[in-house]
């Protein structure tokens, strides 16, 4: 229990303290009995604490406004990875398309996320700023390949992409273009897909995405494989974009494909407002002996 005989100004300190420890510990999610209560009110009341629902907050800036999202989506993933936690342990798996979200180093917040727990029943959870997660009971439905992406159960990344149906690559482009670039060998896929996890028309999907990036060896190899195995696959790209973004590399880092990518679709707008190169000197002799001058 803190000690009422602290000046309000020592009493916040101490509750600082504490939060400091919860923090390094949960990455900055706190439920509520995981800390002393009058420390709980106290941070919650000079801002360094906000609730998300009944029982867990998240730390904050005291200088943010009311109805500033930046604390949310900047803890939104450690949330949903402290809450899932606690309530399923690790029986529980994100949806493919969260998944791939992970496995790319994806900054955007999904405005709903699906997860499938062994237990715990159906419900929604709502949280701040319109988001929610649409929590389901399935045991069959939980995948027993599964890893673990900033503390969260997600789906082994050949597995979602094998799942993910053909509005994510309209959608989240980007995501697309790296997890396909991150899948080395498309054996990891085939493994999948003819395993009865895939269906034909994600083998199609998936050959049309590698050709789409300009890797015709591992397109034809899902088609031939998938055709010596008796399925009629088509080939579809699913891709709306005009051209890709990235070219075919071995690169391994979801961040460094992230920003080649943008590089890639940003770099016009760039240089639209770079200043005109000056070019040579006319007088090249000149401009030298100018540089030369201490």
């Amino acid at each position: 229990m803190a000690d009422s005989r602290l000046k309000p100004n020592q009493k916040l300190a101490t509750a600082l303290k504490a939060l400091m420890r919860l923090q390094a510990k949960h990455y900055g999610v706190v439920e509520s009995r995981d800390m002393d209560e009058s420390h709980r009110v106290l941070l919650v009341d000079s801002g360094f604490l906000r609730p998300v629902i009944k029982g867990w907050y998240i730390c904050a800036n005291p200088a943010d406004q009311d109805g500033d999202s930046t604390a949310w989506y900047a803890s939104y993933w450690a949330f949903l990875s402290g809450y899932l936690g606690k309530r399923f342990g690790k029986r529980y798996c994100l949806n493919p398309e969260a998944s791939i979200l992970l496995h790319t180093g994806s900054t955007v917040i999904p405005r709903q996320v699906v997860v499938v727990a062994k237990i715990g029943g159906n419900f929604i959870l709502e949280m701040p700023h319109d988001t929610s997660a649409a929590i389901y009971e399935s045991e069959a439905g939980v995948p027993k390949t599964r890893t673990d992406v900033r503390g969260l159960q997600v789906e082994a990344l050949p597995d979602a992409l094998c799942r993910v149906g053909p509005q994510f690559f309209r959608q989240h482009p980007r995501e697309a273009e790296i997890a396909l670039s991150l899948i080395r060998d498309p054996g990891e896929l085939l493994s999948v897909l003819l395993s009865g996890s895939g269906s034909v028309a994600a083998a199609g999907r998936l050959a049309g995405g590698f050709r789409f990036l300009g890797r015709n060896d591992d397109a034809d190899r899902i088609l031939d494989t998938m055709r010596q195995a008796g399925y009629l696959v088509r080939e579809a790209n699913p891709f709306e974009i005009s051209i890709p973004t990235l070219s075919v590399s071995r690169e391994r880092s979801p961040y460094v494909l992230r920003l080649r990518s943008m590089w890639f679709g940003w770099r016009a707008q760039v240089l639209d407002v770079f200043p005109a190169m000056p070019g040579l000197p006319i007088d090249a002799s000149a401009y030298m002996d100018e540089i030369d001058e201490p």
